[in-house]
């Protein structure tokens, strides 16, 4: 066997070993996620990879050679929040997110979908960005493919957060910062943990 034949034959076998992936940052891409798939991974862990705007829990589990258990989000993020004030967003609703990127929300339209990327902006700031599922009602609009962006914020106590977003439908990019209240253009929002038990670190 060649020196090349023995060197790709010894990584196919040290890749079939491998149980369980992270990538940090956005050093990653979609197509080197899914060249992984092939290999028994039960456990992929992508954080920060903003550039993987492709891999969902449900992409990733029609490629896999095997189940595997896909995680965009932190644990502080993936729970259910309350709305405590928001302008555009009913005072009580919760939007629910999972380790996997889904999320569903309590309200009857753009209820559910796959969060596309979660960034840290600074020490202290996220860049969230999400794809609804109903596809189909947003072109209604002339909006299918649309991706809104907030800037999330995990207050000191860990049970509370705030957020940020553009107030135009037709502008999908992240505020910069969270200000203290409203401003033109930009839309803040205040929310908290659904059961705040436990304060959760960053």
């Amino acid at each position: 066997m060649a020196r090349s034949e023995r060197e790709g034959a010894q990584a196919l076998q040290q890749l079939q070993q491998v149980t369980e992936v992270h990538f940090v940052g956005s050093g990653v891409s979609d197509e080197g996620v899914f060249a992984l798939l092939g290999a028994p991974l039960p456990r992929l862990v992508l954080l920060n990879a903003a550039s993987c705007t492709h891999v969902t829990h449900a992409s990733v589990t029609r490629a896999a050679a095997r189940p595997v258990t896909v995680q965009r989000l932190p644990s502080w993020f993936a729970q259910r929040w309350v709305c405590v004030r928001h302008r555009s967003i009913q005072v009580g609703e919760v939007h629910e997110y999972h380790l996997d990127g889904t999320f569903q929300f309590t309200r009857a339209a753009q209820n559910s979908g796959n969060v596309l990327g979660f960034t840290p902006v600074g020490s202290s700031h996220f860049e969230l960005s999400v794809q609804y599922d109903d596809e189909e009602a947003l072109a209604q609009f002339g909006l299918p493919g649309w991706r809104p962006c907030v800037c999330v914020k995990l207050c000191a106590d860990g049970r509370e957060m705030r957020t940020a977003q553009r107030t135009s439908i037709m502008d999908s990019s992240c505020p910069a910062s969270i200000p203290d209240e409203d401003e033109p253009g930009v839309c803040t929002g205040h929310w908290r943990l659904e059961e705040a038990d436990t304060p959760r670190a960053l």
